[in-house]
C-alpha cells in the first residue's frame, strides 16, 4: 500500500545522521529507507516553527521564509495592451478538474525556494519552457508569502519572450510523468474561488488581500518600456539596453511607493 511505511508510530526509530534514519528532507536518505514522513520531521518542524504567520510581498524572502518554507511555485503574467493575464495549471484532483498554481513541495532542507519553484514549474510544463526563460525565472525578484500553506510564490513577467504561448505547447495531450496543462487567465476573472482546489485558496486570498495584480503594470514598468512609450509620442531615440531589466533594489522601491506589502 502506499505510504504504508509512515502509518503507525515510528517511536522506535531514532532520527539522526550516524545511522540509516530520518528523512529525505533532513538527513537525505533515499525514499525507500525513510523512518519517519516529512510532516513528522522535528528539524522541518522547528524551522517552521520561526516562519511569519502573516503573508507579505516582496522583492526577495526574509530569512524565516527561505529556511521554513514548504512549497514553492511560479504565477507568470504576460501584458499586452492593457490586458493582463497569469498563467496557471489546470489538474484533475479528487474527481475535480479545477486550477491551481504551478509549483510543488520543498523535499530537501538544502534547496532554496526559488530553485524548488523554477524545478517544479520546469518539470510540470514539459520542459517546453525556454532555457533563457527558465534561466530569467532564477533570479524572479517578486514574490508573495503564504503563511498558511507555508508557500512562495514568485511572480515573473514573460511579456515580449518566445514563451508567451506556452500554453499551446504543454497544455494539450495526454498528461504524462507529472506534465499538467496550464492556461492563460485573466487577471479579471483571476479571484473566482471556485475555479480553485481548495488548497490553492489559502494562496489566492493572500494574493488579494495584498492587491498585487492591480499594480503590476507599475512593478514590472521596465525603462525600456517608458523609452518606448515616449518614442511612439514623440519621434524616434535611443534606447539605454541598461533600463532594460527590473533589479531587486527597483522593485522593492516600487512596492514602497505603492504601499504593498
Amino acid at each position: 500500500m502506499a505510504n504504508s511505511r509512515y502509518r503507525g508510530n515510528f517511536s522506535h526509530h531514532r532520527s539522526n545522521r550516524s545511522g540509516n534514519a530520518g528523512c529525505m528532507f533532513c538527513t537525505g536518505v533515499d525514499e525507500e529507507h525513510e523512518t519517519h514522513a516529512r510532516h513528522q520531521c522535528s528539524e522541518f518542524r522547528e524551522l517552521k516553527s520561526h516562519i511569519s504567520r502573516t503573508p507579505y510581498v516582496a522583492s526577495k524572502l526574509r530569512s524565516n521564509e527561505i529556511k521554513g518554507f514548504a512549497a514553492a511555485g511560479f504565477l507568470l503574467i504576460r501584458r499586452d495592451r492593457g490586458t493582463v493575464e497569469l498563467l496557471l495549471a489546470r489538474e484533475f484532483r479528487s474527481g475535480e478538474n479545477k486550477l491551481n498554481f504551478v509549483g510543488g513541495k520543498r523535499v530537501r532542507k538544502q534547496e532554496n525556494a526559488v530553485d524548488v519553484a523554477v524545478n517544479k514549474f520546469d518539470h510540470e510544463t514539459g520542459h517546453h519552457m525556454s532555457r533563457r526563460t527558465i534561466d530569467d525565472m532564477k533570479y524572479a525578484i517578486l514574490v508573495q508569502w503564504s503563511p498558511h500553506s507555508k508557500y512562495a510564490l514568485f511572480i515573473h513577467d514573460i511579456t515580449g519572450t518566445s514563451d508567451v504561448d506556452i500554453d499551446k505547447e504543454c497544455g494539450s495531450g495526454s498528461i504524462e510523468d507529472g506534465v499538467v496543462p496550464v492556461e492563460w487567465v485573466k487577471r479579471e476573472i483571476m479571484f473566482d474561488e471556485d475555479r480553485y482546489h481548495d488548497f490553492a485558496k489559502f494562496t489566492l486570498k493572500d494574493i488579494k488581500i495584498s492587491n498585487l495584480l492591480d499594480n503590476l503594470e507599475e512593478i514590472f514598468e521596465t525603462g525600456e518600456e517608458k523609452v518606448v512609450e515616449k518614442v511612439s509620442d514623440e519621434g524616434s531615440a535611443e534606447v539605454d539596453d541598461s533600463t532594460s531589466r527590473l533589479t531587486e533594489s527597483d522593485v522593492a522601491e516600487k512596492l514602497r511607493l505603492l504601499g504593498i506589502k
